[in-house]
């Protein structure tokens, strides 16, 4: 079937409906496609993701760009953590919190099996191309354009952090630019305040033995992975947790 992009990314059918409806019967997952023109707007912020890529992210997404346009960008992470929270989650659908969205590819994969998702993100760069994306990909998840240690300032939340799902795949980019004295209380605050059915934690390990070394009772000490994972479960209201598979040596981590 032959495309348009119009200029904020969307797909215009030129023809071929027919075809799109069987498959769509079918239940299938892709079909082939055929751009046979592109919006000057969507060519220019489709040149500006390339040129920000190359630039400032050593030639890779962070995470998989799943706009039909955009699937031939390189990432650095696969569908494979989508994949393995997907087939242990025991709530199948509610609400979720992805902390450290980035470019809500999350959001995305989490709405499509109908999730209300809600994407939060420090960066303002990051916060301006998932903006782009979301809108391209014609997504309703709520964006939500701060840390996660100024989620007082947030009219959404109120004492807790309540949601069904919460995925803390990036926590440790949010603490970029808090001082060192204030990890510990941050970090234990955060935790303490999640209200959720179960939540999915990941870190690569010298991170976690790196930041855990300069923090409060921590400090000067060394850690073992486990010894991390304790110290979760004892600012939160979890009692259990397993691992539920690893990519690129990060080990995922499921807490309920």
């Amino acid at each position: 079937m032959i495309v348009y992009i119009g200029s904020e990314g969307e797909l215009i059918h030129r023809n071929g409906q027919h075809r799109l409806s069987i498959a769509k019967l079918l239940n299938l997952d892709k079909v082939p496609v055929q751009i046979l023109y592109r919006n000057k707007n969507w060519l220019k912020f489709r040149k500006e993701i390339l040129i920000y890529i190359r630039k400032e992210m050593k030639g890779k997404a962070l995470q998989p760009l799943l706009h039909p346009d955009l699937g031939d960008i390189p990432s650095s992470w696969s569908d494979k953590r989508f994949k393995m929270i997907k087939q242990n989650l025991t709530t199948k659908k509610g609400t979720l919190l992805d902390i450290g969205a980035h470019w809500g590819y999350f959001c995305h994969k989490f709405e499509e099996i109908s999730f209300q998702c809600t994407a939060m993100e420090g960066s303002i760069k990051n916060v301006y191309f998932m903006k782009k994306l979301k809108r391209a990909e014609r997504l309703n998840f709520k964006i939500i354009s701060k840390s996660i240690f100024d989620y007082k300032d947030c009219e959404d939340f109120k004492d807790d952090l309540n949601f069904d799902v919460v995925l803390a795949l990036n926590l440790f980019n949010q603490f970029v630019g808090i001082e060192k004295k204030d990890l510990y209380s941050k970090f234990a605050e955060i935790f303490g305040k999640i209200r959720a059915k179960e939540m999915y934690f990941q870190i690569p390990e010298d991170e976690a033995m790196q930041q855990l070394g300069k923090i409060g009772e921590y400090k000067n000490k060394s850690f073992s992975f486990q010894e991390l994972i304790d110290f979760i479960i004892k600012n939160t209201h979890f009692s259990h947790t397993k691992k539920i598979g690893e990519e690129r040596n990060h080990g995922v981590y499921k807490l309920y």
